[in-house]
C-alpha cells in the first residue's frame, strides 16, 4: 500500500470511529430519569419528502422542553442570609455577597462614593497587602470582582472546590476588612478620574447618562450615574470611603449567594469561621428610598460633538419598578421590539437602512421605578430619519403589541436566554444576586417564566403600551450643527442643550 492510501484508509478509519463515538454520545432532556434514551425515544418524524430532495425530506422538530431554573435553598448563618444554589455536576463554586446599597446612597455632593468604595476593597485586605492579594488570586486560580450598582454593592468570587476554604477567606476578608491604604487609593482615584474624563469621549455613555438625569434629575439618588460625575471627583477622598463601607458592609445586611459544587454544612462552616466575629461599628447607611421619575421632564435634549460622523440616540420613559405584579410579559415585547438581532427596530435600522450597527431596546431593573429605553448609534446625516423610524416603531408596538408569530419567536428566545443565564454556576450565582439586590423572592425567575409562557397576544397587546414613546424623553449626542435642522424637521419643540455633566450648555458655534 502506498502511502498516499495508508493516510487515507487511516483517516477513514478516524472518521468512522468519530461517528460511532458520536453516535454513542447524544443527550436528550427528559422529565423522568428512570426512562431509558435507548429504549424509549420515539422516531424523529419527517416531513413529507420532496422529490427534488435527495436527502429524504427534513426532520421536523418537537418542541423543547419547558425550563424552570431551581429557587436556591434560603437560610442564615448569623446575621447572614444565605441564597445556596447547590450544583454537583462540576467542580466549580461561585459565591457573591451584596449588600442593598449602591449609588442611590451616595453622601451628598460626593456621588461615586459606593462605586469608589467597591473599587478600593480589593485593593488589600486582611494581612494581605494589593499585591499579595492579587497574587495569591493568582496562584489559587480564582477570579474576583467588586462593584457597585445603584440598588447594591457586590463582591463576587469563582474558584475551583478544591480550593473554595483558601478562595473564600480572601473573600471575606475584602467584604469584612479592607484595607483602604492611601498608596493604593491615589493609584486607583487617577484610575477613576481616567475614566471619567474617558466617559466624556463616549457618545453612548453620555446618552445615557443625559437619559437618567433628565428622568430623574442630575443630584438626584437615581438621576446621577454610578461613577459620579469628572467635576466633583476631586470632593471624594479616603476617609469618605472608609465611612461609606463602614455604613453599608454590615453582617446584618449581607447577603451570600454560593452555587456550584458545595454542602450547606460546608458553606456554614466557612461563614463561621471567616465572618463570625464580625461586628459592625457605626451607624448603618440609610436605606435608598425608591423615587418616581420627575413629573416634568423635557422633551428632546441635544449633546453637542462638533464634527462627529455619528449622533446616539437614546429614547428613555418610565418603565416598571423590578417585580411589579404583572408585568413578567413585557420581556417577550422587549424581545420582539428591540431585545434580539432579528426584532423590529433591529431589521429597520439595520438590516433595511444601515444607518447603525445596531438597535436595542430595553426594560431597566431598579427598586425604583425603572426606565424603558431605546438607542442606537447612528451616522449623523440620517439622526432625523433613523430617530423618526425609531418612534415609529415604538408607536406601532404601542398600539398593536407583538403578532402571533412573533410571540411564539419570543418564548423561543426567553427560553434560550433563562437557559443560558443559569447553565453556569457563575450565571446562576450572578442572577440569583440581582435578585437579592433588588429585593425580589428566590424563586421569582420560575414565577416569571410561567407568566411569560402564559401570557397570549391580548395580554401582550395591552402591556405594550409601557413603550408608547409619546412620553418619552430623547437625548441626541452629535454635531448640533448637522442634526438640529433634522430633528427640527420631525415637528420636535426646541431642544434643551446639555453638556457631557447634564447641566445646561451654550452652542459650541
Amino acid at each position: 500500500m502506498s502511502a498516499a492510501l495508508a493516510r487515507r484508509a487511516r483517516g477513514l478509519a478516524a472518521a468512522a470511529l468519530l461517528l460511532a463515538v458520536g453516535a454513542g454520545c447524544q443527550h436528550r432532556f427528559t422529565t423522568d430519569p428512570e426512562v431509558s434514551p435507548s429504549t424509549t425515544e420515539p422516531k424523529t418524524p419527517l416531513s413529507p419528502a420532496d422529490p427534488n430532495d435527495t436527502l429524504g425530506g427534513r426532520p421536523s422538530l418537537a418542541p423543547p422542553p419547558s425550563f424552570e431554573p431551581t429557587p436556591p435553598d434560603v437560610f442564615r448563618v448569623g446575621p447572614i442570609t444565605v441564597w445556596h444554589l447547590r450544583r454537583p455536576l462540576l467542580p466549580l463554586v461561585s459565591a457573591t455577597f451584596l449588600v442593598p446599597t449602591g449609588s442611590s446612597t451616595d453622601p451628598g455632593g460626593k456621588p461615586g462614593a459606593a462605586w469608589l468604595t467597591a473599587d478600593m476593597m480589593d485593593e488589600g485586605a486582611g494581612s494581605r497587602g494589593a499585591v499579595e492579594l492579587s497574587t495569591e488570586l493568582q496562584d489559587l486560580g480564582a477570579e474576583l470582582r467588586t462593584s457597585a450598582g445603584a440598588d447594591a454593592s457586590f463582591a463576587s468570587m469563582t474558584v475551583l472546590k478544591k480550593r473554595f476554604d483558601r478562595a473564600f477567606a480572601i473573600l471575606a476578608d475584602v467584604v469584612a476588612r479592607p484595607r483602604f491604604e492611601a498608596k493604593e487609593f491615589e493609584r486607583v482615584h487617577g484610575l477613576w478620574g481616567d475614566a471619567l474624563k474617558k466617559r466624556s469621549d463616549d457618545p453612548a455613555a453620555l446618552a445615557s447618562v443625559a437619559g437618567q438625569a433628565a428622568m430623574f434629575g442630575r443630584d438626584a439618588p437615581y438621576g446621577h450615574p454610578t461613577m459620579g460625575w469628572p467635576s466633583s471627583a476631586g470632593a471624594l477622598g479616603l476617609d469618605d470611603l472608609k465611612r461609606f463601607h463602614a455604613a453599608a458592609w454590615r453582617p446584618e445586611r449581607l447577603v451570600l449567594i454560593v452555587a456550584g459544587q458545595i454542602e450547606r454544612a460546608e458553606v456554614e462552616a466557612a461563614l463561621t469561621r471567616e465572618l463570625g466575629a464580625w461586628k459592625p461599628a457605626g451607624a448603618a447607611a440609610p436605606m435608598a428610598v425608591p423615587a418616581a421619575p420627575l413629573k416634568s421632564r423635557p422633551r428632546l435634549v441635544l449633546v453637542d460633538r462638533p464634527k462627529a460622523v455619528q449622533s446616539a440616540l437614546y429614547v428613555v420613559r418610565d418603565g416598571v419598578r423590578a417585580g411589579e405584579p404583572g408585568t413578567a410579559p413585557l420581556e417577550l415585547i422587549n424581545t420582539v421590539l428591540g431585545g434580539s438581532f432579528t426584532s423590529r427596530l433591529n431589521l429597520n435600522l439595520r438590516e433595511e437602512k444601515g444607518w447603525t450597527y445596531g438597535a436595542r431596546t430595553g426594560f431597566t431593573e431598579s427598586r425604583s421605578t425603572g426606565t424603558f429605553i431605546a438607542r442606537a448609534a447612528v451616522q449623523a446625516e440620517f439622526t432625523g430619519p433613523a430617530l423618526k423610524e425609531t418612534l415609529d416603531e415604538l408607536a406601532k408596538m404601542a398600539a398593536s403589541g407583538p403578532t402571533e408569530s412573533e410571540v411564539l419567536k419570543a418564548r423561543a428566545q426567553d427560553r434560550s436566554d433563562l437557559v443560558q443565564t443559569y447553565e453556569t454556576v457563575a450565571g446562576a450565582a450572578g442572577r440569583l444576586a440581582q435578585l437579592a439586590a433588588l429585593a425580589l423572592p428566590p424563586g421569582f425567575d420560575a414565577d416569571a417564566t410561567r407568566a411569560r409562557a402564559a401570557a397570549d397576544r391580548a395580554t401582550l397587546a395591552t402591556l405594550s403600551k409601557a413603550v408608547d414613546p409619546s412620553t418619552a424623553t430623547i437625548v441626541v449626542v452629535g454635531d448640533v450643527a448637522t442634526v438640529k435642522e433634522q430633528l427640527a424637521s420631525l415637528g420636535l419643540p426646541e431642544p434643551v442643550l446639555w453638556d457631557a455633566e447634564a447641566r445646561p450648555a451654550k452652542p459650541s458655534n
